[in-house]
């Protein structure tokens, strides 16, 4: 079970990110803010933001299911951070040489460091799951199957339930911050671990997707509902007023089961399928990466968002697609570079160094 490789979790990958580009298409490529309000289109369009929406929990998902058994080492996410690093390095420097936009100097700066200026918030976060990884599967492992199921019950109560109810009312006593804290996803990384280890019994595949879209259904009658009252009010901005949050409990429901029914596809092996999902982490690199966000994703659909219902769907779909092909493409290269360039031998060096440092520090402090 441990060296088993579930494809449907590599599906689950490419799905996933593969959604997550199509809401940064709807977002920053203008759709939503560009439909007029109470058309066909506005209301298509945040149903399929609404179905994107919980990917980004299905991936932290599969940190947990993946990761339950595997052995928690530095290195990798150094070896990580630098790849993380090194793409915003580039992209960066492309943008200052071959670039005609008129850049500030701040974005000239901030994005060579990817991570301390917050540029990337998932991989942040996920930095923090991954120094708490060792405890997090020691619990899942050692914990009576009820025990860590309580466990998982009141944490969905205090960081869904309690807190999405203190979001509407403009609070964030539990510090999740919509979903995008290092504690939802570890919340999700334990949730993800025991579904590797315990499933979800022998419910039907079809079934489980069937209760995902309805559960994703409702939470989308709850967010047009509310953007309907407080639109149609004249209230031009709500603090908390949002069924579109990661920890919104319809959505995570929903998500929960979309994974599950990933979990439960069998097919042979595919390599096809292990290359793409390889590298769809670096897609979500590449395609956030701030000055593509901000110079290139930016409106570049928006005079498609008032057309024919077919060819706003027909558009998201294929300039997602593209921009999905693009970054596993440029994501091929650059696993192959790094491999000829053996980053992974500098991650191991840098480790080695931090090691010697962490024992002196210690010596030290022994004899204060």
């Amino acid at each position: 079970m441990q060296n088993k490789r579930i494809y449907g979790i590599e599906i689950a990958r490419i799905v996933s990110m593969y959604m997550i580009v199509m809401l940064h298409c709807l977002n920053k490529g203008g759709i939503l803010n560009n439909t007029d309000f109470g058309s066909v289109n506005y209301y298509l369009a945040y149903f399929i933001e609404n179905l994107c929406f919980g990917a980004v929990n299905i991936y932290a998902l599969i940190s947990g299911y993946v990761c339950l058994y595997s052995k928690n080492r530095l290195n990798r996410i150094i070896n990580l951070w630098l790849e993380v690093i090194f793409y915003s390095f580039i992209i960066t420097t492309a943008f200052i040489l071959f670039s005609q936009f008129n850049l500030k100097k701040a974005e000239m700066i901030f994005p060579y460091f990817p991570v301390l200026s917050g540029e990337y918030w998932y991989f942040g976060s996920y930095i923090c799951v991954f120094i708490a990884m060792p405890l997090l599967n020691k619990a899942v492992l050692q914990l009576r199957k009820q025990s860590l199921l309580k466990i998982l019950l009141i944490g969905f109560i205090l960081l869904s339930g309690f807190a999405f109810a203190g979001n509407i009312m403009g609070g964030d006593f539990f510090k999740v911050a919509e979903g995008y804290s290092p504690i939802w996803l570890m919340y999700l990384y334990l949730c993800g671990a025991y579904i590797r280890l315990y499933g979800i019994g022998k419910f039907g595949k079809y079934k489980i997707l069937l209760v995902s879209f309805l559960a994703y259904l409702f939470n989308y009658f709850g967010v047009i509902s509310v953007d309907f009252i407080v639109k149609s009010c004249g209230i031009e901005s709500v603090k908390g007023f949002k069924f579109l949050i990661y920890n919104s409990p319809l959505l995570v429901i929903g998500s929960l089961l979309l994974f599950c029914f990933f979990t439960k596809i069998e097919i042979k092996k595919a390599k096809g399928i292990l290359k793409v999902s390889s590298v769809s982490f670096y897609v979500y690199i590449i395609s956030t990466h701030y000055l593509v966000f901000t110079y290139i994703q930016k409106d570049m659909i928006k005079e498609y968002a008032n057309s024919n219902p077919l060819m706003l769907v027909a558009v998201l779909l294929l300039y997602s697609f593209v921009i999905y092909f693009a970054c596993t493409i440029i994501g091929l290269i650059f696993k192959k570079i790094f491999a000829f360039i053996k980053l992974h031998k500098f991650a191991d060096f840098l480790v080695s160094v931090m090691g010697k440092i962490y024992h002196k520090i210690i010596n030290i402090l022994s004899f204060v």
